[in-house]
């Protein structure tokens, strides 16, 4: 897969979440959503959320996705192309946009390892979450999301 096409399937994907999260806000939203997965996570920094709280419509679009700290071919384009997505996007919206990835890992991506892996390759902090919940919970969300 090229960078080219894994920016324009990220792209989609953005376009679907910004209309998802707009819809959520306005209704009920299924069992099934990204958003309605109660799961506890802990990010970068070391703070711990209920992802449904830090999924929520009502912070604006989201791109989320999974990876690992320790991949070294895919995961880093993955990275790249949720970056060059943002450039793609209005200032505005681009401020807008919140990107949370979870760990597929969280066995060896353990805080520090996040925090690495953001500084490395993350984009702005405010606006990127890495994530890591425990192992069970990462099955359930990886069902979710489809991976």
């Amino acid at each position: 897969m090229t960078k080219k096409s894994i920016s324009a399937a990220l792209l989609s994907g953005l376009i679907a979440l910004w209309v998802n999260a707009s819809i959520a806000a306005m209704v009920e939203l299924p069992r099934s959503s990204v958003y309605q997965v109660d799961i506890a996570v802990t990010d970068q920094d070391g703070r711990n959320t209920r992802w449904s709280d830090a999924a929520s419509p009502s912070s604006g679009p989201r791109i989320v996705s999974m990876f690992y700290t320790h991949c070294d071919f895919v995961c880093p384009m993955l990275f790249e192309a949720i970056r060059n997505i943002e450039l793609q996007l209005p200032p505005a919206q681009r401020q807008r946009l919140q990107v949370g990835l979870i760990t597929l890992d969280p066995v060896r991506d353990d805080v520090v390892a996040l925090k690495k892996t953001a500084d490395q390759r993350g984009g702005e902090a405010a606006r990127w979450r890495l994530y890591r919940t425990q192992p069970k919970d990462v099955r359930k969300l990886a069902g979710v999301l489809g991976v």
